[in-house]
């Protein structure tokens, strides 16, 4: 095996750690921000009336996109938005191959094979693709919501409908909370179903939210549900039992539920309701978020040692499937690396006790701060959450969240929660551990710019 101590000792010689952003000062740049949004909303019909006003004085509107043809764009108004926030990646309508193919490669993946450790670079705010300092790009993602609702019911952040919308789950209740306009409606309640069962990770798709139940004692049995995405009434879609049962992640779809179990393997059921039906071609395979599954577990990622789970001893990742065309692609070892896991364009591994990601277009790699732990993931194919930091794999920039920080009910979910309070040093705060516990702190991974 390679000795790459010697190269990254070359390579990043005393390097510092990428810059944090400071949570308190993106929440308030955040607040700032949607005021201007709201003053900007306000003066449409002034603006409105100006360009009236122009237009009569030059004679006509192509005139006046005549005389502004020439003027340099400003370069914000090209950013990108970013990729990869559907809640439910859309399904194509057909049904899920009955075999998958062994071809390599799969629609839309980058063609370029992963190459060997290339020269490492340390990410840092302000990096290359970065759409402007690190407060401005977390300002918009950074919010707060009650800690409870009208009732007492605790709020828990269950993961993002989209910039400005969260689902959260009010004990029995799921709602959805607007933070530009803060208020909530009520979707429906969360049944309590069968004896001891207790819902868990619930996931949002395009037209339902759907979530599955265990037996809390024993774990034999489960149940799936799911809700109308515009409010109404839960429906039990099935009971299951056996292999079946031990549901490890779910996915929506226009007209079905999918789900991986722990063993491996991938199941359905109609979104109105019938018996489970296994997919063959599945056998040994995980999903990630749809449509696409690995040849490993979630939650098994190694930290440069050996992490044994109950499907035993952590590996990387070395396939890459797409469920809706059964298209897969190998993904090469690479010298050193452990716990390697990769998205559609991203990944991301342990290497000489160093978390390590790269682009799988280039394979230029890039050596990050934090540690990969058995919970990290790669979300919406940008971002990979290392302990106490988020890092934003395109623009190589972190927010710090802490390591108590709640990941959400939604796997893998587009929101982070803790206690908000008045962040250290301000005036109305005498210490870091003083001030009111009435709000959660959230960054909604769907709002984040650039």
């Amino acid at each position: 095996m390679m000795d790459l101590k010697p190269l990254f000792e070359s390579l990043v010689p005393d390097e510092p750690p990428p810059s944090k952003v400071d949570v308190g000062t993106a929440m308030r740049a955040g607040r700032r921000l949607r005021r201007r949004r709201r003053a900007l909303t306000a003066s449409v019909p002034l603006t409105a009336a100006a360009v009236t006003a122009l237009v009569l004085a030059t004679g006509s509107l192509a005139d006046l996109g005549r005389r502004d043809a020439s003027a340099t764009p400003s370069p914000s108004a090209a950013s990108p938005a970013p990729s990869g926030f559907s809640p439910s990646p859309g399904f194509s309508g057909s049904p899920v191959p009955s075999g998958l193919s062994g071809s390599s490669g799969f629609s839309g993946s980058p063609g370029a094979p992963v190459s060997p450790v290339s020269p490492v670079s340390s990410g840092s705010s302000g990096s290359s693709g970065s759409s402007g300092s690190s407060g401005n790009v977390w300002a918009a993602a950074m919010s707060t919501v009650p800690v409870a609702a009208a009732d007492g019911s605790a709020y828990t952040p269950v993961t993002a409908l989209s910039a400005t919308e969260l689902l959260l789950r009010a004990g029995g209740r799921l709602e959805v909370y607007d933070t530009a306009a803060r208020r909530t409606r009520v979707l429906g309640d969360l049944p309590e179903g069968a004896r001891e069962h207790r819902p868990q990770a619930i996931e949002p798709g395009q037209e339902h939210i759907a979530w599955w139940a265990h037996d809390v004692r024993t774990q034999k049995s489960a149940d799936v549900w799911a809700l109308p995405r515009a409010g109404g009434r839960a429906t039990l879609l099935a009971r299951l039992s056996g292999p079946a049962a031990a549901v490890e992640r779910l996915g929506v779809l226009p007209g079905r539920v999918v789900w991986s179990v722990r063993q491996g393997g991938l199941y359905a059921v109609p979104i109105t309701g019938g018996a489970p039906q296994a997919l063959p071609g599945t056998d040994g395979l995980h999903l990630m978020s749809w449509p696409w599954a690995s040849d490993v577990p979630q939650h098994q990622t190694s930290t440069g040692t050996s992490t044994s789970t109950s499907a035993g001893t952590s590996t990387s990742q070395s396939v890459l499937v797409n469920l809706e065309t059964g298209e897969r692609t190998s993904l090469p070892a690479r010298p050193g690396a452990t716990g390697m896991r990769c998205s559609l364009t991203w990944c991301v591994a342990t290497m000489e006790g160093r978390t390590v990601t790269w682009n799988r277009a280039d394979g230029e790699s890039r050596v990050v701060g934090g540690r990969l732990t058995p919970a990290s993931q790669i979300r919406a194919d940008r971002f990979i959450d290392l302990g106490a930091t988020v890092h934003d794999l395109v623009t190589g920039q972190d927010i710090e969240i802490g390591p108590n920080t709640s990941p959400g009910e939604s796997s893998p979910g587009l929101v982070f929660s803790w206690p908000a309070q008045p962040p250290c040093g301000s005036s109305s705060s005498a210490s870091c551990a003083s001030g009111s516990r009435t709000e959660l702190a959230v960054l909604n991974l769907a709002a984040v710019q650039g």
